[in-house]
């Protein structure tokens, strides 16, 4: 009688098991729940309560050409609904959904929380020094000017509103954007293979941050931004949520700071 056959071992992606969390497998969603979630949650009910936090401010939403104060504040609003409606959409679809989006329990999820913060300190120049130069670099090749990333932000912010912006980049944007992004429709387009979907979860993701302005550098800003998602989805793809928040919250703090010390 032949002696059992040993277990077969685990899959890995990307040459590396990720620690503490569960490994990649398919999820009770599709793709086309994760977009339907974002238009109701974000474009349609996110954008209504946003709306009607901006009458007090008489439809002045921007200063400048970037978020202004009022948008600020709206824009804050209207992510807090976006994540309690995709919290309540996981719940609904499954009882486990911290594991289903790979969110570790307890002190894993610090310990990979703290390792997305310094993988954060490779992300951004990885992405803003590296693919930012050569981008520049090529775009002037093929049309002759000069691209600049457009302003996210106004320039003649006021303290208080300086303060808004870097909570709302720091503490809530990585959140809502990686529970998504990364949570949701990274892991909706997982059963397709590890590439497909980062490549285009990030796609969307680069999409989404489109800023007006000359089109050169709408582009520079949504590749930049989608290389970002790129290098976020490797993050997560290796230690989980956790872990991409804390690269996320990095690379904006990192950011931020930026745009007010050149401001």
């Amino acid at each position: 009688m032949m002696p059992p056959a040993p277990p077969a071992p685990p899959r890995r992606d990307l040459g590396f098991e990720p620690p503490g969390v569960a490994s990649p497998g398919e999820v009770p969603w599709h793709w086309w729940h994760a977009i339907l979630v974002y238009f109701l949650g974000f474009l349609a009910l996110g954008t209504i309560i946003a709306l009607l936090v901006l009458i007090p401010f008489g439809g002045d939403r921007t200063e400048g050409t970037g978020l202004g104060l009022p948008l600020l504040v709206a824009s804050g609003v209207a992510d807090a609904t976006f994540a309690v409606v995709m919290v309540l959409w996981l719940r609904s679809r499954t009882p486990s959904w911290p594991e289903a989006v790979r969110l570790p329990m307890g002190s894993q999820r610090i310990r990979d929380f703290a390792t997305g913060l310094g993988l954060g300190l490779v992300l951004y120049p990885a992405v803003a020094v590296g693919v930012g130069t050569i981008l520049i670099v090529v775009i002037r090749a093929i049309t002759g000017e000069t691209v600049t990333a457009p302003d996210q932000l106004s320039p003649g912010l006021s303290t208080g509103a300086r303060v808004l912006a870097g909570i709302f980049a720091i503490a809530i944007a990585p959140v809502v954007e990686e529970l998504f992004f990364r949570g949701i429709l990274f892991r909706s387009l997982r059963r397709h293979g590890f590439w497909t979907a980062a490549i285009v979860s990030s796609l969307v993701f680069g999409s989404v941050h489109y800023v007006g302005g000359p089109a050169a550098n709408a582009l520079f800003l949504m590749i930049v931004t989608a290389s970002t998602g790129l290098g976020l989805a490797v993050i997560y793809e290796w230690r989980g949520l956790a872990a991409s928040i804390g690269a996320h919250v990095t690379f904006n703090a990192i950011g931020v700071a930026v745009i007010f010390t050149l401001a």
